[in-house]
């Protein structure tokens, strides 16, 4: 049974890497994994739970707020995989330094949670009733932040 996502592989590339880094070999290795795996730890979180389900559960009445959601997935997809393609043996990235690696996550990094910032407006201007911000709450002295 194929995964259900809210962005392909194509897409994540498309709207992630620079169009002429875009080579066969990224084509292959932005998995549906890596793409499920940031809707799990950054997507679902950043949105709410609640809204996430009914994302998934009425795509077509959602289908604006899915069109906003890529890019951030596409960037958060792009570092999780980053973690992979750097500290791997392949020629694109064995020569780079580690400052080079570090800045380069930094960025993909920044870009995500500026398009995050970007979503959540979108969300509360849009679906203010269906969007359930996190909850902070201190607990012996740590700020925890959980999602509902």
């Amino acid at each position: 049974m194929a995964m259900t996502l809210l962005a392909t592989p194509a897409e994540v590339i498309e709207l992630s890497f620079i169009q002429d880094e875009v080579t066969p070999m990224y084509t292959g290795v932005i998995l549906d994994t890596f793409i499920k795996a940031a809707e799990e730890r950054f997507i679902k979180p950043l949105i709410s739970p609640p809204l996430y389900k009914a994302v998934y559960a009425d795509p077509v009445t959602f289908a604006a707020l899915i069109e906003e959601i890529k890019p951030c997935q596409a960037y958060y997809t792009k570092l999780l995989s980053l973690n992979d393609f750097l500290y791997s043996e392949d020629a694109n990235f064995k020569d780079l330094s580690s400052d080079a690696k570090k800045q380069l996550l930094k960025s993909t990094q920044n870009i995500a949670d500026a398009l995050a910032k970007s979503l959540i407006a979108y969300i509360k201007s849009n679906h203010p009733t269906l969007y359930t911000p996190p909850s902070k709450k201190r607990v012996a002295g740590l700020l925890l932040i959980t999602s509902h």
